[in-house]
């Protein structure tokens, strides 16, 4: 009996330290954005275009133990972005189901961004492939132990055209 009561006892002790003891680490979060933008270029061509994005994305967010960000994750795999001449309504879209990674250290120090992925890809028919943006772009940072920027490293692959509104002027024409 009296060892019943000395076990029960150290594991109800037990019990309490590990239930009040360091709290677990948060969960990742999902939370889901719609886009529905629009914005108007009137520099680029000699016509005015609209741009407009539609679609969700969805934002994913993990955490280190000692609750700073880990690692924020963002898929987008509706979206559409459309270039439209508001002259004569002649417009080329384009899927832009990339995703967007961000790394953080255990201090909260953004140390990677990247963005890997499907951009931009212009296709018109007649004439092919007109512009994209495909593959990886982002950089990555190094701090030191005060947490001074030692090195910012770019990081490209794929096919970069880096699409711009000026580039799609002979299309929308």
């Amino acid at each position: 009996m009296k060892r019943r009561l000395v076990v029960a006892g150290l594991t109800t002790v037990w019990f309490v330290a590990t239930g009040f003891g360091t709290p677990p680490p948060p969960r990742p979060t999902h939370v889901y954005v719609n886009s529905n933008s629009v914005d108007i270029n009137t520099t680029d061509c000699a016509f005015p275009v609209k741009i407009q994005t539609t679609g969700y994305g969805i934002v994913h967010t993990m955490f280190y133990p000692n609750g700073s960000r880990k690692q924020t994750i963002i898929t987008q795999p509706t979206t559409r972005v459309t270039f439209t001449n508001l002259d004569t309504g002649k417009s080329v879209s384009t899927p832009s189901v990339n995703l967007t990674i961000i790394r953080y250290d255990t201090a909260g120090n953004m140390v990677a961004k990247t963005s890997p992925g499907l951009m931009w890809r212009i296709v018109v028919p007649g004439k092919g492939l007109v512009a994209a943006d495909i593959g990886q772009v982002g950089w990555k940072i190094t701090f030191d132990s005060n947490g001074n920027i030692v090195s910012f490293d770019p990081i490209s692959s794929g096919i970069r055209d880096g699409v711009t509104v000026a580039k799609l002027c002979d299309v929308l024409d």
